[in-house]
């Protein structure tokens, strides 16, 4: 399992579906595709009120992925995913026996705010892009797992393959 991971619009879609197209039996795992499942009693993910839906949603994006896994997919899941969810991830995997891989992609504030515009038509809002990206910025003993994403989705890509299949982004 490979986990990508970092702020909005520093790519995490886009690399991990080209990081997935290069493996053989691969699933790319959307945490979006779950959150946007939630039909009614939806709260935002950032307020403290939606940690039983965040806990809940992050479960089934596991559960899903582990699934694949069993039958000979490697998994590259995408999405906000915390240094401190990887802690929790790891005893799991490690109890599967699935190898588990983490990558943070970061690039400069103004890249990834242009990226989301182009992308959805506004830059995120400031204070929670800020924060965002604040919780990405020091990742203690994560820090090797990040990976400049400031170039082309291509070029992140292979570096991010390059890295997984050589074992260094290994959690």
């Amino acid at each position: 399992m490979l986990v990508v991971t970092g702020a909005s619009g520093v790519g995490k879609s886009s690399v991990s579906a080209a990081v997935a197209a290069t493996l053989e039996r691969s699933v790319h795992l959307r945490v979006d595709d779950f959150m946007f499942s939630v039909v009614g009693g939806w709260i935002d993910p950032w307020l403290p009120e939606a940690a039983r839906q965040n806990d809940a949603i992050g479960r089934a994006v596991i559960a899903a992925a582990m699934q694949f896994i069993a039958a000979g997919y490697t998994v590259v899941v995408d999405g906000t995913i915390f240094p401190d969810a990887i802690d929790e991830l790891a005893p799991a995997c490690r109890e599967q026996d699935v190898p588990l891989h983490y990558v943070v992609l970061r690039c400069p504030f103004d890249v990834a705010r242009d990226r989301v515009a182009s992308r959805d038509g506004k830059g995120p809002e400031p204070v929670s892009a800020t924060r965002l990206e604040a919780r990405f910025s020091d990742l203690g003993r994560y820090e090797r797992h990040a990976v400049d994403a400031s170039g082309p989705p291509e070029a992140v890509a292979a570096a991010v393959a390059t890295a997984f299949t050589a074992g260094a982004l290994r959690a």
